[in-house]
């Protein structure tokens, strides 16, 4: 994929997309080594889609097909103030890493949050990606020494 724009053009996602998401969301997972099943997570994404109270998944469109993805989710937190936001995923093409993409998408995501009135944005990296914890910092996010842990209620995608 060659850009004819340099970042890209970004839109919110949209039910005809869930095909090409579900195509990056595997290579996603699969960078990770995150299980992935393609039936709950084509459940998860209609759902989300249907309820725009749960957040907002914006694409990133490069010559016409879906580079990249952002997912947005929205709850609210008393320490910092009412609403806030958490990056769920990001995600870019690897053939178009370290040309900006993720800036732009990043940068796309903290506006739509700003503009809904999100006092904080929160996201998750893995500890052995110090390069991607480093791009963060330099976008204004910090470490809290904190640790995330989880409480599945129910058993995976399915």
């Amino acid at each position: 994929m060659t850009p004819s724009n340099p970042f890209g053009a970004h839109r919110e996602a949209r039910n005809e997309d869930i095909p090409a998401l579900l195509q990056l969301m595997r290579l996603f997972y699969a960078e990770d080594n995150y299980p992935f099943s393609e039936t709950g997570a084509s459940r998860a994404l209609a759902e989300f889609l249907e309820n725009p109270a749960y957040g907002v998944l914006l694409v990133a469109v490069v010559d016409d097909s879906i580079a990249g993805y952002v997912a947005v989710t929205f709850g609210f937190s008393f320490e910092y103030g009412g609403r806030d936001a958490f990056i769920d995923e990001i995600y870019v093409d690897a053939a178009l890493r370290g040309r900006g993409y993720g800036e732009a998408q990043l940068q796309r995501a903290i506006a739509v949050c700003k503009s809904r009135g999100v006092q904080a944005v929160h996201l998750e990296v893995e500890p052995r990606k110090e390069r991607t914890a480093q791009f963060y910092r330099r976008h204004g996010f910090s470490d809290h020494n904190r640790i995330l842990m989880t409480r599945r209620l129910r058993s995976g995608p399915s």
